[in-house]
């Protein structure tokens, strides 16, 4: 039976943000990781901030 060597670490598929394209930093990375998986520089996961339940509500 032949068995290959296989690593704890997680495959990093993806070494650039999604958006544009910069390489991204081990701490982005892991973030990413850690997250819902989408690779995003500083800039852009900063972008990626959910709205308030109040924020969606359309003014009455």
């Amino acid at each position: 039976m032949d068995l290959e060597e296989h690593s704890i670490e997680p495959l990093i598929k993806r070494r650039s943000c999604e958006v544009c394209g910069v390489a991204l930093t081990e701490e982005e990375i892991r973030a990413a990781l850690e997250s819902d998986g989408r690779f995003l520089c500083t800039v852009h996961a900063s972008e990626e901030v959910p709205l308030d339940d109040e924020e969606l509500e359309s003014p009455g």
